[in-house]
């Protein structure tokens, strides 16, 4: 099935082509690369079908193992990457009036690329050329409309990034050194690690997908790069980069490092690490996001928070809690797109950043501000949005599974949902809060504009709503993703063996 890679590279066509398109006409390279999502969209729906529950290896270069590269393309890798295909479209059906020149479709197909190689490689220096990548991206793109502002996030992103980036090189460097592959389906295979080395690998290796998933204390990048990116990027960041650097987190974590691997002496270390990291971000995120001001602030540390619920169902809640944990991932890649989308509307017909000073806006644009609030709703885990039933099954499973870590991150869920829902309440009620007088014209917005927001947002609160009232759209897709995730030993099987059958060698 060679044609799978172009589930991969369909966005370096797009990264490459846009600039040609806008040598015709500027608009032309944006509708071609809502082509290119759109066919990798399809294209991905139709690899999922044909998984039925297995999954397809694709091997580079025709190397054997230890030495070969392959891409895992299973439910997890596919069915996420639908999502952030479908993200990529509508991210770019809003930037449609914004006149975004070649080179930003460019670094953002660039962007999507990395983020769909984070999930699908199996391979770990790969994977930190997929990372690496999409740091260039984020740092190029950040300041591409404030000078000032994104200038700032991108060197606050740009100095942690490369420190990370570093250690984790350095980690792969010494794990080959003492494995002698970096293929994860092997070093998952070989003989265990001493304790004490294995926790320091672990955590080289994963410092940077917490910083990728906006964990604490590796998030002060977080709240600067969402204020000073365009608002659309800002939603990217959270729903695809955020959802990709989960999805590499749960697989180097779980499945590399999963029960009877090379890092089974140090396993228990690496999960008090990473309950400890995702306790902290809940609290830390929501507290900050009922202090924070800017609305997109507010938004950077609610991302905080949540990435740090999806995170913690890694270390706690078994099997039933990972599912959970997947559905929230599902959840917040999609709501938090529809938020920062129509947040940067709303500072635009305001021109103000503060929530407290967008009064009655909600007024002004009513399907704006209900879908503001409908997306808050879907966050904060009221019934009938795909959040009520993610927070449901994972308060379940914490409970049943009833262990010291286990309650404590029950507890924490907990105050994290009173904590969103008083600022969140206190947003809203700010956006439909009566205005005094008229607002000036120049705060009127086009039909143009209001359309290019409404429509994606529209089209992810409709997802949202409906994974709410038929959670069985999507159960059967998180419960392979999550089997896909804990079952190391099948995803040693299915990539070894291909490694095995194919030619070449030193």
């Amino acid at each position: 099935m060679s044609y799978a890679i172009l589930f991969l590279i369909l966005p370096l066509f797009s990264a490459f082509l846009a600039p040609l398109g806008s040598l015709v006409r500027e608009k032309f390279g944006n509708i071609l690369n809502m082509f290119i999502y759109a066919a990798g969209m399809l294209l991905g729906v139709w690899l999922f079908r044909g998984l039925e529950g297995g999954s397809i290896e694709l091997v580079l270069g025709g190397w054997r193992a230890p030495f070969g590269i392959n891409l895992h393309l299973s439910p997890l890798s596919v069915g996420f990457g639908v999502l952030v295909y479908l993200l990529a479209l509508l991210i770019h059906v809003s930037d449609l009036g914004r006149g975004r020149p070649a080179r930003y479709n460019l670094l953002f197909g660039l962007f999507v690329f990395s983020s769909l190689g984070v999930m699908q490689t199996g391979d770990l220096f790969n994977l930190f050329i997929f990372i690496e990548i999409g740091s260039i991206a984020v740092i190029a793109l950040t300041p591409s409309v404030s000078d000032q502002a994104g200038t700032r996030g991108a060197f606050k992103y740009l100095v942690p990034s490369g420190l990370l980036s570093m250690i984790m090189l350095g980690s792969i460097a010494l794990l080959y050194s003492c494995l002698g592959t970096l293929n994860m389906a092997h070093i998952a295979s070989s003989g265990p690690l001493n304790a004490r080395l294995g926790l320091l690998l672990g955590i080289g290796l994963l410092g940077v997908f917490f910083f990728e998933t906006e964990l604490f204390p590796f998030n002060t990048w977080v709240p600067d790069v969402y204020k000073g990116a365009p608002s659309s990027f800002s939603g990217a960041i959270a729903g695809i980069g955020g959802l990709s650097g989960a999805v590499a987190l749960g697989r180097v974590f779980l499945t590399m490092m999963g029960e009877g691997t090379s890092f089974q002496l140090s396993r228990h270390s690496l999960t008090v690490l990473v309950f400890g990291v995702a306790l902290a971000s809940i609290l830390v995120g929501e507290f900050a996001a009922l202090r924070e001001r800017d609305l997109k602030k507010v938004m950077a540390f609610s991302s905080v928070a949540q990435m740090g619920v999806v995170v913690l169902t890694f270390s706690t809640g078994g099997a039933n809690g990972l599912f959970a944990g997947l559905f929230l991932l599902l959840n917040h890649s999609v709501v938090k797109p529809l938020l920062l989308i129509v947040t940067g509307f709303f500072i635009g017909v305001t021109k103000a950043a503060r929530w407290d000073e967008m009064k009655g806006v909600g007024r002004r644009y009513p399907l704006m501000g209900a879908l503001f609030i409908l997306g808050g709703l879907s966050l904060l885990g009221m019934p009938i949005f795909a959040g009520f039933w993610a927070k449901l099954t994972l308060l379940k499973a914490l409970f049943d599974e009833g262990s010291f870590f286990a309650l404590t991150g029950a507890a924490a869920v907990l105050l994290s949902v009173i904590i969103e829902g008083v600022y969140l309440m206190r947003i809203g009620h700010v956006l439909f809060e009566r205005e005094e007088g008229e607002a000036a014209p120049a705060d009127r917005a086009t039909v143009k504009n209001i359309v290019l927001a409404a429509l994606p947002a529209l089209v992810l609160a409709l997802f949202t709503v409906a994974a709410g009232l038929r959670p069985t759209l999507v159960s059967g897709f998180l419960k392979s993703a999550s089997t896909d995730l804990l079952q190391t030993s099948v995803y040693i099987e299915n990539v070894l063996g291909a490694l095995s059958r194919v030619g070449g060698g030193l």
